[in-house]
């Protein structure tokens, strides 16, 4: 992925916590084949982490999996800028965004794995459910179960990186983060809430 300096994520902490955040990830083979899955992320297991993920049995893409090399993609807010945002003209329209690169090798996990995998995605996007199981009671789990393949990721090389205009200038930032903010787009909004964060173009 090209990355200029300016634009790259450094800590595998802030890396770590936008793959969290935005889970649901491109599993891509060296077949180029990709499967859109949502993943569990393991901080503290390995050097980087590992990704733990399902996908269904019926999906072929499982069988290119075990022992195999892979590239998932993340990614997270983003949005259309237009060129309105700047002080001065000439300027072109751009697209900021923030993305992370996972590189690892992927295996097949068993079916214990595999059902804690299911609850663990259940209980990073919905815990109500896993403390009331009335809808997604442990019987209606295990009969799933069977349809769904199992497997984990150990990351070898994580990349991040936030493309958000750190190379204008400290009023165009700020032009670029107000626009966004008067949006009535839910991406462009999210956005600038991903900017006040990170601090561009809030002055700090």
């Amino acid at each position: 992925m090209y990355t200029p300096e300016q634009s790259r994520i450094e800590s595998v902490a802030e890396i770590q916590e936008l793959i969290s955040s935005y889970s649901f990830g491109i599993l891509v083979t060296s077949e180029l084949e990709a499967t859109h899955l949502p993943f569990v992320l393991a901080e503290n297991e390995g050097n980087l982490g590992t990704l733990y993920s399902h996908c269904s049995k019926a999906n072929p893409h499982w069988q290119q999996l075990d022992c195999s090399n892979v590239l998932v993609i993340f990614t997270g807010p983003h949005s259309y800028i237009s060129p309105t945002c700047y002080q001065k003209g000439p300027a072109a329209p751009t697209w900021n965004y923030t993305i992370a690169h996972v590189r690892g090798t992927a295996s097949l996990v068993d079916e214990s794995t595999t059902c804690r995998i299911v609850d663990q995605t259940v209980a990073h996007n919905e815990p109500e459910l896993m403390a009331e199981r009335k809808i997604v009671t442990e019987e209606f789990r295990d009969r799933l179960l069977p349809m769904v393949v199992g497997f984990k990721i150990v990351i070898q090389q994580l990349e991040g990186k936030q493309k958000l205009g750190q190379h204008r200038s400290p009023a165009d930032q700020q032009g670029v983060l107000q626009w966004l903010s008067s949006s009535s787009a839910y991406p462009s909004r999210e956005l600038a809430q991903y900017m006040r964060k990170v601090g561009t173009g809030t002055g700090q």
